[in-house]
């Protein structure tokens, strides 16, 4: 095909598969086991629009259940958006995601709390347990280190003047009146209100760190990106901690589930460096084959599959940091439903889910799945539903540039190439 039969690239492909269906065990087979009662399905989307100061994003989370083998309607995804300014203007798509990964997580506390036996997310527990170590993160770490010189630490401010501590409650306050509300026009508004407020614990922080003298050794702006990636940072990964723990609380299983993935554990297992990921790989190997599953945890021995250390710079509350970080243990699975489908991926807390639920969440997905494409069902209908397209924010963006005034006109004002263009 396209005269690459014969290259020493392909040869090299073939190898290290062939060497992969030699080392690797056979999978697991997916057999009929008990299904789960009741599981809950979210998924969330978001779109942003780039203005000349800040950024302006709608995010949408949408959900459904399966309980006792009926659909059950959740959150409408981007039939209703949630419209968030994000300023000041650094790291736009990573705010955004992170902001909506924190709607999602919301959504896993209320199912739980609805006595769900397993919550299933798109994406990846790893990458929830590695957002504490974000693009800031780097530069966290060398304001910490600039001051420190100067003999200020930055968690002592944040601490003494109990600035963590009272976000920590007002998020708490939060999250309580989110996952108890049941109308969706007051949970929007709850949800919508807290965002909202995100500035003033950005500024409370930067306010503690100005009075204390920070600003004459390092830059303001940096001091600003820092207050507001704190108070984003913490909400996510707070959220991250409740829904653990409720998940602990009720003896339910958090998994999540991702479409696509780049990972290289299966490289690092087999020690072959290699450009496939473990998905590329696994469908030349698992090629004609349906209902399997691999496993891979730190009984694995990999330096990859160590549990994640929690971050040492203060990315979020102490406090917040700690309980997020007590399930960082996590497994990989790999599985297929069907003989033409992809090999997906699913991720969990390695503490929260034994082996015998594994194998009944597995059962449940290949009951779940779609005859022609192998994908569950409920996953492929939360994507669709979610999905917000980039038309939509741009007229809204353009819309509150229109209906603004002053300062706040500046910062929502089109980029330069749209007047043009």
């Amino acid at each position: 095909m396209l005269g690459l039969e014969k290259t020493r690239l392909l040869r090299e492909i073939e190898e290290i598969v062939l060497r992969a269906k030699r080392e690797l065990e056979e999978p697991g087979t997916i057999t009929s086991s008990r299904q789960l009662n009741s599981s809950w399905f979210i998924d969330g989307s978001y779109a942003i629009s780039e203005r000349q100061g800040s950024f302006v994003s709608a995010l949408s989370v949408a959900s459904l259940g399966v309980v006792s083998k009926k659909l059950v309607e959740g959150l409408p995804g981007a039939k209703h958006p949630l419209l968030h300014i994000l300023i000041p203007k650094f790291y736009g798509e990573t705010r955004a995601s992170s902001i909506m990964g924190s709607l999602e997580l919301i959504e896993g506390i209320r199912a739980l709390r609805r006595n769900i036996e397993a919550v299933v997310f798109d994406g990846s527990y790893l990458a929830s347990l590695l957002s504490g170590y974000g693009p800031l993160y780097d530069s966290i770490a060398q304001l910490q280190s600039r001051l420190k010189n100067h003999q200020i630490v930055l968690r002592e401010i944040l601490e003494g003047e109990n600035v963590d501590e009272t976000i920590n409650s007002a998020t708490d306050a939060f999250i309580e009146k989110a996952c108890k509300e049941a109308e969706l026009s007051k949970l929007y508004k709850i949800a919508h209100a807290f965002l909202q407020s995100i500035y003033d614990f950005a500024d409370s922080i930067y306010s503690s760190l100005v009075q204390h003298g920070v600003d004459m050794y390092v830059d303001k702006q940096l001091l600003i990106d820092f207050s507001t990636a704190f108070v984003e940072n913490n909400l996510y990964l707070r959220l991250l901690a409740k829904l653990l723990l409720s998940a602990e609380e009720n003896n339910a299983t958090p998994v999540w589930v991702a479409k696509e993935t780049a990972s290289r554990f299966l490289s690092d297992k087999l020690n072959v460096r290699s450009w496939l990921n473990d998905t590329v790989l696994l469908e030349w190997v698992w090629h004609n084959r349906e209902k399997v599953y691999l496993v891979l945890d730190e009984s694995s021995r990999l330096k990859s599959l160590k549990p994640v250390t929690p971050p040492q710079v203060p990315v979020a509350s102490q406090d917040t940091i700690e309980h997020a970080y007590r399930f960082s243990r996590f497994t990989v699975v790999y599985f297929k439903l069907s003989k033409f489908g992809p090999v997906l991926q699913m991720t969990f807390p390695s503490d929260l889910v034994a082996r015998d639920v594994l194998e009944d969440v597995l059962a449940t997905m290949s009951a779940f799945a779609d005859e022609r494409s192998g994908y569950p069902k409920p996953l492929s209908l939360v994507h669709h539903k979610a999905l917000i397209q980039q038309g939509l924010v741009d007229v809204l963006a353009t819309r509150l540039w229109q209906n603004s005034s002053g300062v706040f006109r500046a910062i929502l004002s089109p980029l330069g190439r749209e007047f043009v263009l």
